[in-house]
């Protein structure tokens, strides 16, 4: 969700700042919203373990079917970041082309409301700067050089409460305006 001036930026029907469905890819995959290429059709938890599900099939990814036992059903993005860290190949190849779809959609975000600072929060943040490196080289690759000037990006250290903190900084910051920088 944007944030502009410490405020966060809401929509009428709270879907402010939803880059999931900006089209992607030319693929045959369908979304959940029912549309095809969307950005969550390639980058979603979803969708990382059907490609994996996919490899395996055709031979790939052999790491991950003995990492759940042979039980594609076992098969979640949780693993699939276990088994980034462990550096199997076939898994960072997967890594860099969900880098690359979320790298070309944040470099259009990017190019629109050209932000100082961008958090990835979430199972794939916890590849760290591995992922987030490749997320940011395909940034570079569309944003202007204008707007990477003081441009900053990395992974979030919070852990699966970061919403509820985030909706406590929000209560706090509206009764006490206690924040001072601008972001």
């Amino acid at each position: 969700m944007p944030v502009i001036n410490n405020r966060l930026i809401f929509s009428e029907f709270g879907f402010s700042g939803e880059i999931g469905h900006v089209k992607a890819a030319p693929r045959h995959q369908i979304c959940t919203c029912g549309k095809f290429g969307c950005l969550n059709s390639e980058v979603s938890d979803f969708a990382i373990a059907a490609k994996i599900r996919e490899g395996i099939r055709i031979g790939r990814f052999s790491e991950i079917y003995g990492m759940v036992g042979g039980d594609v059903e076992k098969i979640t993005v949780t693993t699939f970041v276990g088994s980034v860290l462990m550096g199997h190949e076939d898994s960072i190849n997967l890594m860099k082309e969900v880098a690359m779809y979320l790298g070309d959609a944040l470099g259009f975000a990017v190019n629109i409301l050209a932000p100082k600072h961008i958090i990835i929060f979430g199972e794939l943040a916890k590849i760290g700067k591995l992922f987030i490196n490749e997320v940011r080289s395909h940034i570079e690759q569309s944003v202007i050089h204008e707007n990477l000037e003081g441009f900053s990006m990395e992974s979030s250290t919070r852990g699966d409460d970061l919403g509820a903190v985030g909706a406590a900084a929000l209560v706090m910051q509206e009764q006490f305006n206690f924040i001072d920088q601008m972001i």
